[in-house]
């Protein structure tokens, strides 16, 4: 398979799964809401920029969907999926049945499937920068 075929699916795999995680939570906007004022880690004060995430999320699969952008995307998707997997590993900690806010079908998932997802997605997210960046080294 060639670098380029690889690297583009792993830029659409995160399209894909941000604006399902994104829509899925600017849907049901009071259940996300809800799960975070319910967590020990945001609570009330911080669930009023709520709007952040689902607004990055988008923001990255633009970026991901534009050829000049994508290596940014994918290390931005790199950063955020670290970000929800510390987030993720932090909640568990701090006690059984905490809602994550996550979207859709994740939020079902069980803790540890979360972060060896997450963890599994970041790996990829990088590899599909450094293929990019070796791909336009070897392209001048």
């Amino acid at each position: 398979m060639k670098r380029t075929t690889i690297y583009h699916f792993i830029s659409w795999l995160f399209i894909a799964l941000f604006l399902y995680t994104a829509v899925s939570k600017l849907l049901d906007w009071q259940a996300f809401l809800g799960q975070l004022e319910e967590s020990p880690l945001i609570g009330p004060n911080l669930a009023r920029f709520a709007w952040v995430v689902p607004a990055v999320e988008l923001s990255i699969a633009v970026m991901l969907g534009l050829p000049r952008l994508r290596i940014a995307g994918l290390y931005a998707s790199m950063i955020l999926m670290i970000g929800f997997t510390i987030y993720t590993i932090a909640l568990t900690s701090s006690g059984p049945d905490l809602p994550c806010g996550c979207g859709g079908f994740l939020e079902q998932l069980p803790p540890v499937t979360h972060i060896v997802l997450n963890v599994i997605l970041s790996l990829l997210a990088l590899a599909g920068a450094r293929m990019i960046t070796i791909h336009s080294k070897t392209s001048i």
